[in-house]
């Protein structure tokens, strides 16, 4: 065959195609998301509010920015915030995950996002694994 480089094939599969991939110029990084906490809920545990939201704005950050900027695609002006609730499990997994808020698109993409969510298995006064609630606020805004 031809040697690398060398096919006179057109690269695009249509040439009248027009590309939409992301310029760097791109508003990607340019959305602010705040977190607060709600009150938690039950006796606590060994994870803490802080360690969920510490985790959520390092590791999970991006999941949920990138869901917002999804959202910004349709409708540039959309703000707001979301309502995050769930239960962290006694294996750290989430269960009763719920968010919304801003709109379906955006509510079901944290949603999603957050079903592969982990944290530190929350452990009651006695050392045991138990389920823990938590409840937050993400405040959403095109920065």
């Amino acid at each position: 065959g031809p040697r690398l480089g060398t096919d006179p094939g057109p690269i695009v599969k249509d040439p009248t195609h027009v590309s939409s991939q992301p310029t760097k110029t791109d508003n990607a990084s340019k959305v602010r998301i705040t977190l607060r906490p709600l009150p938690p809920q039950g006796p606590g545990t060994t994870l803490t509010v802080e360690m969920v939201l510490d985790r959520i704005n390092t590791v999970y950050m991006p999941n949920l920015q990138r869901c917002y900027r999804k959202g910004l695609l349709g409708d540039a002006s959309l703000a707001g915030k979301i309502q995050l609730s769930f239960t962290v499990t006694e294996r750290g997994g989430l269960d009763d995950i719920e968010a919304r808020g801003v709109s379906s698109e955006v509510d079901s993409c944290v949603s999603t996002a957050m079903s592969g969510w982990k944290f530190a298995i929350p452990r009651d006064k006695d050392g045991a694994p138990t389920d823990q609630g938590f409840r937050m606020v993400l405040a959403l805004a095109p920065s």
